[in-house]
């Protein structure tokens, strides 16, 4: 348990299925997190991972569970099957200045979760999978070549030129398309780990509740905007705005 929860809940429990659909987990907005059988609906267990969240994600291959918090400015991995805690990971910015989470997605051909940080510029990818790409600093890459991750669930750090969140993928998830705190949105290049393209969209665009389409050799993005009776409509290959229109 790692405290009380405080103040009052800012969203309902939110829900996510196992990958094989066979149970299901809820997190309270308090920090509760609850294992069910879908078919029964009996409780499975139970822990806390926070004491005030906002979202979690689970993982690709049904083994881990994150929780993004905002106190404490944690993100919390859990283990599915028995819902112990996998590791705890203390959020900060490049002066340690600890940082809320707004959200955590899963990343499932990267074997990753994407963080979005509340309070510093930032986006972190932490990897769930038995084989995480090497990335870091190393003395001389020509001779030691890349440097390899040996800790379980490492952390990539990405710096950005605001504060992010609302995430949202392309098709391949390669790319993720973020509503900046500034205004507008942008699209990160995760291969390359740097921004590739600003989007000059309304206030307040629903990238996490965005529908994609197919459109000849490419794909097409709608998204919404929170407060505004606009949808924009983005292609995907040129990060263009095509379209701003009323709903």
């Amino acid at each position: 348990m790692l405290g009380a929860a405080v103040q009052a809940c800012e969203h309902e429990p939110v829900s996510r299925f196992s990958p094989d659909q066979r149970q299901y987990f809820t997190l309270s907005c308090d920090g509760w997190v609850r294992k069910y059988e879908a078919g029964s609906q009996k409780e499975l267990g139970h822990a806390r991972a926070g004491s005030r969240s906002r979202n979690f994600a689970i993982s690709a291959d049904g083994k881990w569970l994150a929780v993004a918090n905002t106190a404490p400015t944690t993100l919390t991995i859990l283990a599915t099957a028995d819902l112990s805690v996998a590791k705890l990971i203390e959020v900060k910015g490049d002066d340690g200045t600890p940082s809320r989470l707004s959200g955590v997605y899963n990343n499932p051909p990267r074997e990753s979760f994407i963080l979005a940080l509340m309070d510093a510029p930032k986006i972190w990818e932490v990897f769930y999978g038995a084989n995480p790409p090497a990335f870091g600093f190393a003395h001389d890459w020509r001779m030691e070549g890349p440097v390899s991750q040996k800790t379980p669930f490492p952390i990539r750090k990405i710096t950005t030129t605001d504060i992010l969140g609302n995430f949202g993928f392309d098709p391949s998830y390669e790319y993720v398309l973020a509503a900046a705190r500034l205004g507008g949105g942008v699209v990160i290049d995760l291969v390359i780990g740097q921004k590739v393209a600003d989007l000059d969209l309304p206030e307040n665009p629903q990238f996490s509740e965005g529908v994609i389409h197919k459109h000849g050799d490419g794909y097409v993005l709608t998204i919404t905007h929170l407060g505004e009776a606009v949808t924009s409509l983005i292609e995907m290959k040129t990060w263009e705005l095509i379209e701003v229109s009323d709903r």
